[in-house]
């Protein structure tokens, strides 16, 4: 590919300056293709309709400040997805602290560029990140073939997220030990869940999957990334958002698990290790009915809890009829 011809993914919410590197860029020789977000949200649902398409990006360019977030919650995203993380991603800031430069470093990013130049203000900026990133660099490319691989590390880069976000919950509810010790147990066993998925990476083969398996995951865990994008927002927006609105979000994210689908990998998983299994289906059973407790307190939201509550009693005698039969 001509890297004059690349894709790249510009999250920036401030119009003129979106104009004027794409402007800049172009009369430079830049003939590719720019995708501008405006959010940070946008730039999430970018990246899960490329990858759905097998749709490469070549170079992610972030600002750090926007409505809904921070160009570091995009690099997150993109150094922990098994199909971006080679990605070059580069920081254009106005903000310089060398806390923020290193944080941006510790965390993956290839760049930090401040908006202004030291002699070319934004001109010069721009033309720096042209000369080395699109005319001087030669770049990876996402990879989409090894589609089991793929899943299996997103799933636990999607439970790794979930722990994550129960800190943050526990955090935000520091003030009540009582709650603040609810949300610790969340994250503790989300993060179990992520290393037990992790145990199955390098067994799980396209043999091992039955017909269009791996699309039905794909689709469940873009229902549970959707899921976390938008309770994430919550927590950045509103660092100690009100009981009502945890609930709804945490019960819109765990209800994305789709029930046939994990009953499905359950029996694959199964096969490889009746032991690490058990322990996933216990562990997520038991994490299931937790929350389902936790929300049966509140009046409005007993249906959905209840229905949350009859699946987690299924999960916990799935493992039995798994070990029968192969998955057909």
């Amino acid at each position: 590919m001509n890297p004059k011809q690349m894709t790249i993914l510009h999250l920036e919410d401030e119009p003129a300056l979106a104009l004027l590197v794409r402007k800049t860029l172009e009369s430079l020789g830049f003939r590719g293709e720019i995708l501008r977000a405006s959010l940070v949200a946008e730039a999430f649902a970018l990246l899960t309709e490329r990858e759905a398409s097998k749709a490469p990006l070549d170079l992610f360019l972030l600002d750090m400040r926007l409505p809904d977030g921070s160009g570091l919650d995009v690099l997150r995203q993109v150094k922990g997805s098994p199909v971006w993380h080679r990605t070059p991603v580069i920081l254009l800031s106005g903000e310089t602290s060398p806390g923020l430069i290193n944080e941006v470093y510790a965390l993956g990013g290839n760049c930090f560029l401040p908006k202004l130049s030291s002699n070319q203000g934004a001109l010069g900026s721009v033309k720096a990140l042209y000369e080395c990133w699109i005319e001087g660099a030669l770049l990876p490319q996402p990879s989409f073939t090894n589609q089991v691989r793929e899943v299996l590390s997103r799933a636990v880069q999607l439970r790794a997220r979930t722990a994550q976000f129960y800190l943050g919950l526990a955090r935000s509810c520091a003030a009540d030990p009582e709650e603040e010790g609810f949300w610790l147990e969340r994250a503790m066993i989300e993060g179990n869940l992520s290393n037990l998925l992790a145990f199955f990476q390098g067994q799980i083969s396209d043999r091992d999957l039955t017909p269009g398996m791996a699309e039905r995951v794909a689709a469940m865990h873009v229902k549970i990334e959707k899921g976390l994008n938008a309770a994430e927002a919550l927590l950045t927006m509103r660092p100690s958002p009100a009981p009502e609105e945890i609930s709804r979000r945490v019960l819109d994210l765990v209800e994305a698990w789709d029930e046939e689908v994990f009953a499905e990998a359950v029996g694959t998983l199964y096969l490889k290790s009746p032991a690490v299994t058990t322990a996933l289906q216990t562990r997520a059973a038991y994490q299931l009915r937790e929350l389902a407790g936790h929300f049966l307190q509140e009046p409005e939201l007993c249906r959905r809890a209840d229905v949350l509550l009859a699946f987690a009693d299924r999960l916990a005698i799935m493992g039995s009829s798994a070990g029968g039969a192969k998955p057909g």
